[in-house]
């Protein structure tokens, strides 16, 4: 959340657990996210969806952000690591 969501938009490929959440958080206390979450956000996701992450706020679950395109797969919390290391493999070793 917040920052932490931020500085995985930098990311080429982004593997999230199945029970964990990701947003902005940052403008429900008044705060603009200042990590350029909002701009690599729309480009991630697309203006439309991005807008509305960033104004209300709200945190997605895994399985809406995988629907977003804000992470690319979600996996049991326990298959993390592994499945991270077989996503960059499987994009980078071809």
């Amino acid at each position: 959340m917040g920052g932490g969501c931020e500085m995985t938009l930098v990311c080429e490929y982004r593997v999230m657990s199945d029970k964990a959440i990701i947003g902005l958080p940052e403008t429900q206390l008044g705060i603009f996210p200042g990590f350029g979450g909002t701009v690599r956000s729309t480009r991630i996701i697309g203006i439309d969806n991005a807008l509305e992450l960033i104004a209300t706020g709200s945190p997605k679950k895994a399985l809406a952000a995988l629907k977003l395109g804000l992470v690319d797969a979600t996996v049991p919390a326990d298959d993390l690591q592994d499945a991270a290391i077989d996503l960059v493999k499987k994009m980078y070793l071809r």
